[in-house]
């Protein structure tokens, strides 16, 4: 049985997160239930075995939970991609490239920080509340960073090395630099400069460090970034850097005024308009294959009053809307659709905490969605079973 490495590895901040790249052991096990037919998606199941407590929003689980739920009644009854004619999921809490549909914040944001790494500038922040597309346009900028030969792109995504030797040793591993020695953090950073002046002056190449969740590095760590932008030869920049976090990103970097003045640009993430919100939904369906409208005007109204324009927030519970859609058998999501979602949260306040408790989302779909009579198992295995509880 072949099973799936997970693919998003959780949310950032999400504690239970125990791996923080694709092994052996980072299988999406709501897939492989599907594939053996033995494991059973079930919640408690699930809650075992899944790296993120957020499971029940992870497209897998939901497509998988929803076949059981129905139980089997019809051989080839439609999928969910198959019911709203969709190539692939329009709305996963997976940062998806080709699923950015900037607002203007984030299109001056995008071209900004493009600007800096074009013209080695040197240091730019990208701040915003949670859940406002940092991520989403942290991969944006990388991909299309890479895509390009004349570039040399490492993204770190929530950083949580303890020193400076295990910060270097994670970006020269990015960059695929073997340094000759690894004894102290001076073999380290030698190893960093030359590659940098190598790269950079010998073979005109742009050198990038894009870091997510920086509001989590440390003051010593920070101090370290300075540093590594101090390198300079012949009034030319070696690094550049891309610092994108929470708003106490700023404050973290205020403290220490090195580097304060090493800081060229820096760019805040909003919320969304109302119109904003209406183009996201449309581009992100239109993405997935749909042809037509599949959110009413006034679908889109709610989403917009129930997330208050909060990239994340739009996403998640169209997600959830979709399926409310798809269990009642409605091929487009109204507003009354919307709002049964949102009653199943707290009368209607679906995303007060959203930033410290997701949960309240999946157990909102986990009283949503339909629980089989019983796991599935074969059934010799169900019979014995039985004859044991008897």
């Amino acid at each position: 049985m072949k099973l799936q490495a997970c693919q998003h590895l959780g949310i950032p901040g999400d504690e239970t997160v125990h791996y923080s790249y694709p092994n052996v052991l980072n299988v999406c096990y709501a897939d492989g239930a599907a594939l053996s037919r033995f494991l059973p998606v079930e919640l408690p199941h699930q809650r075992q075995f899944c790296l993120t407590q957020d499971y029940q929003l992870c497209p897998t689980y939901l497509r998988r939970a929803s076949g059981v739920g129905r139980g089997e009644r019809k051989a080839r009854a439609p999928s969910f991609l198959e019911f709203f004619g969709l190539r692939e999921e329009p709305f996963s809490i997976v940062p998806e490239r080709r699923f950015l549909c900037e607002s203007a914040g984030q299109q001056r944001a995008h071209a900004g920080l493009r600007w800096l790494v074009d013209h080695r500038q040197g240091l730019g922040l990208l701040l915003g509340p949670v859940g406002t597309g940092k991520t989403l346009l942290c991969h944006t900028l990388a991909g299309e960073l890479r895509s390009n030969p004349r570039h040399v792109v490492a993204l770190q995504l929530t950083p949580n090395d303890r020193s400076e030797y295990a910060f270097t040793a994670a970006l020269l591993d990015a960059w695929r630099v073997t340094p000759r020695r690894r004894r102290s953090l001076h073999d380290l950073e030698d190893a960093a400069h030359g590659f940098l002046a190598k790269t950079v002056l010998e073979r005109q190449r742009t050198v990038v460090l894009i870091v997510d969740e920086a509001h989590g590095l440390s003051r010593r760590l920070l101090q370290h970034v300075c540093r590594l932008l101090n390198w300079q030869d012949g009034g030319v920049q070696l690094l550049q850097v891309i610092l994108a976090g929470q708003p106490r990103l700023r404050a973290n970097v205020a403290r220490l005024p090195a580097l304060r003045d090493r800081t060229v640009v820096e760019f805040w993430l909003a919320a969304m308009t109302q119109a904003d919100v209406a183009q996201m939904i449309e581009a992100r369906v239109r993405r997935a294959g749909h042809r037509g409208d599949l959110f009413s005007a006034g679908a889109v109204e709610m989403i917009y009053r129930q997330t208050e324009g909060m990239p994340r927030r739009v996403t998640i519970l169209c997600l959830l809307s979709m399926w409310l859609a798809y269990q009642q058998g409605k091929r487009f999501v109204s507003r009354e659709v919307v709002r049964g979602v949102a009653e199943w949260a707290d009368q209607g306040a679906l995303f007060p905490m959203l930033g410290q408790d997701v949960g309240q989302v999946a157990k909102a779909w986990a009283e949503l969605a339909p629980r089989p009579a019983r796991w599935w198992m074969p059934g010799f295995l169900w019979r014995w079973w039985v004859a044991m509880r008897a």
